[in-house]
């Protein structure tokens, strides 16, 4: 849930819209050759050609407007649709005002004309005047059906890839020209996502070159703008608006608006999938991801696995991608991609977390009663929840105790003798841990141990007694080492396998890993009869659990027990 709580922060605060908008660039370049603008769309150039012929007869730009009226007259005697103009003529030409006149009139006269007026001073308010102030045609006359908005809506890194159907300016609602000349008419203000044509794939014309027609009425060039929809704008250098696009850096404006037009004509602007589909699909992504982390496996594998899953989601998502651009449906890729990224790193963050906090609540709890390399590989490989409860388990139980003890520390000094307990304890345990074994406690000078949890081990009765065999070696050279008065020093061990009640006993403020049962009073009664039989006995349900070999001691009764218990000795 908290993974989805960020990933819709992301989405409303459009924290991936550079990323969606790196993969709708690139998918626009990769279609574009698959797409064909509307045969009756024709774009009529003010290229350099056109600037370097005009000069003889026109002038420098801007031409006088009579030559712009001459070319309408000629081209609407083969009746095209539309012709529009994405040229501004927001100021009289006061040197030639019959040329302003004349151009007017041809304008009037027509109603298939339509001039550029350019929106200013941006505001994001509200839907509504957008631009309180524009530079609209001179003429003051003029049909406001006449005109049609030229801006164009960049986005935050600069590039066009929508198009505004319908701004407002000064509460007037005017339609964009690429609108005009499409005879489009949008029922809201929402800008369109254009599918982006390759420039090369329209028909184009050179201005000089129609002009050239009409001046010489040139009937067979000009009947191929019959019924055409024609689109007038600079693309020389220097002079046309430079417009970044998903396919350009540097595109003239009026293919901005051509790419608009036949967005228009074919019906192929994009269509936004709703919010809630998104939502739901991405809340699906989530949970697909994240649920790789339910299962009770190694961290390391989790976070595999849940790469692999990433990455084919991701291969899907764009592949879907791919296939609904056809269909003119706009997807946002990498915010939905952002939703199973970010369950990935917070899933397995979260779960490293938890994973750590529990590894440091075991290491705190075994580490007293194991070696440090059994608790790593407790913690590696051992599903950590299950030791919050008892279960019943096969263990060895080792009791070892130092016979004679009290009457030993009575005769010498205290100090003396709680260093020599602590040495030769410190001795014991670390070969109980060294044989895998589990420290269940100390009972003074007595040591309880056990082997089979919390490692499960199929040879724990062969551990224990091998680890006996190399406490009595420990004994004998600690022996060795100590004074005469010490030398009486000896130990007993005792050993027994069965069913125990195995789990953590105690409160919140002490807990003790150990075990219970019939089995632990066993290997204690079986170690007091070592100071009258052996210094280390092992009862036979021990032996039958080893490969080792063992020497018949004795049958004794004990107390508890109906039968009697066989004790053995291991060879040496």
């Amino acid at each position: 849930m908290l993974v989805f709580i960020i990933w819709l922060f992301c989405f409303f605060f459009h924290l991936g819209q550079s990323f969606d908008n790196a993969l709708f660039d690139l998918r626009e370049k990769s279609e574009i050759d698959k797409r064909i603008p509307p045969t009756e769309l024709i774009v009529v150039t003010i290229d350099d050609k056109s600037l370097d012929a005009m000069k003889r007869f026109a002038g420098r730009w801007p031409w006088p407007r009579s030559v712009h009226a001459e070319l309408i007259e000629g081209l609407n005697t083969y009746s095209p649709q539309a012709i529009a103009f994405d040229v501004l003529f927001n100021e009289p030409d006061v040197y030639r005002p019959d040329d302003d006149l004349y151009f007017a009139q041809v304008v009037e006269d027509a109603d298939n004309i339509y001039l550029a007026l350019l929106g200013l001073e941006y505001h994001n308010q509200s839907v509504k005047n957008h631009y309180p102030l524009a530079l609209f045609p001179f003429l003051k006359q003029l049909n406001s059906q006449q005109m049609g908005s030229v801006n164009v809506l960049r986005q935050d890194d600069a590039v066009v890839r929508q198009y505004y159907s319908k701004v407002w300016i000064n509460d007037q609602a005017f339609l964009s020209l690429g609108a005009k000349i499409s005879d489009f008419a949008m029922s809201d203000d929402t800008p369109i996502k254009l599918q982006w044509q390759n420039t090369s794939a329209f028909e184009i014309y050179s201005y000089v070159d129609i002009f050239n027609a009409v001046a010489t009425e040139d009937a067979q060039f000009l009947t191929r703008f019959r019924d055409k929809r024609i689109l007038i704008g600079a693309t020389a250098a220097g002079l046309f608006d430079e417009v970044s696009t998903p396919i350009s850096n540097s595109a003239p404006g009026v293919f901005v608006i051509a790419n608009a037009a036949a967005n228009y004509l074919n019906g192929t602007f994009y269509i936004s999938v709703s919010d809630w589909l998104i939502i739901s699909t991405a809340f699906l992504l989530i949970m697909c991801v994240s649920s790789i982390y339910f299962y009770n496996t190694s961290l390391v594998i989790q976070f595999s696995v849940s790469c692999v899953v990433l990455v084919l989601a991701l291969v899907l998502v764009w592949y879907i991608y791919l296939l609904l651009a056809p269909y003119s449906l706009d997807l946002p890729v990498a915010t939905l991609s952002l939703s199973a990224v970010l369950a990935l790193l917070l899933q397995f963050l979260m779960q490293s977390y938890v994973q750590y906090r529990e590894k440091q609540f075991a290491n705190k709890l075994f580490g007293r009663f194991l070696d440090p390399n059994v608790v790593k590989n407790l913690l590696d490989h051992q599903n950590l929840a299950q030791f919050g409860s008892s279960e019943i388990v096969e263990v060895t139980v080792l009791f070892s105790d130092i016979r004679n003890f009290t009457s030993l520390s009575e005769k010498h000094d205290v100090s003396e003798v709680v260093a020599l307990l602590n040495d030769y304890l410190s001795m014991q345990v670390a070969t109980i841990f060294k044989h895998n074994g589990t420290l269940d406690k100390f009972i003074g000078d007595a040591v309880m141990a056990f082997w089979g949890a919390p490692l499960q081990t199929n040879n724990h009765a062969e551990q224990a007694v091998l680890a006996a065999l190399e406490m009595e070696q420990n004994l004998i050279h600690f022996r060795a080492t100590l004074p005469n008065k010490y030398q009486s020093l000896d130990i007993g061990i005792g050993i027994h396998s069965g069913k125990v009640l195995c789990g953590f006993i105690g409160t919140e403020q002490r807990l003790d890993y150990t075990v219970l049962g019939d089995t632990v009073n066993l290997a204690s009664r079986v170690e007091g009869l070592t100071k009258t039989h052996n210094r280390i006995l092992v009862t036979q349900q021990t032996a039958q659990r080893t490969k080792l070999n063992y020497q018949f001691v004795d049958k004794v009764l004990v107390k508890g027990r109906e039968q009697p218990v066989e004790l053995l000795t291991p060879e040496r």
